[in-house]
């Protein structure tokens, strides 16, 4: 269960909900990969920018629930950072 906010060039982009359960084995790393609702507007302006410079700033903020056995607690999420865009 997630519940994201993401922000590209620090304007808000749009929200990433993940309802269903994952699982992760310990001490690993995963990708999960989730839809984004987006609107058309913030689509269409980081389009023109990626046009000017193919970095982009994306910044992520939310919650995610995870747990063990049952008891399950809402960690915060915080990621900043640039990536590069093919268009």
């Amino acid at each position: 269960d997630a519940d994201l906010d993401i922000f590209l060039n620090n304007r808000p982009a749009g929200k990433a909900v993940l309802d269903q359960r994952v699982s992760i084995p310990a001490r690993d790393s995963v990708a999960i990969p989730v839809a984004v609702q987006a609107s058309i507007g913030s689509i269409v302006n980081t389009g023109i920018q990626l046009m000017k410079n193919p970095e982009v700033m994306v910044k992520i903020a939310g919650t995610v629930r995870a747990g063990r056995g049952g008891v399950f607690v809402r960690v915060p999420v915080r990621y900043e950072g640039k990536q590069k865009v093919q268009l």
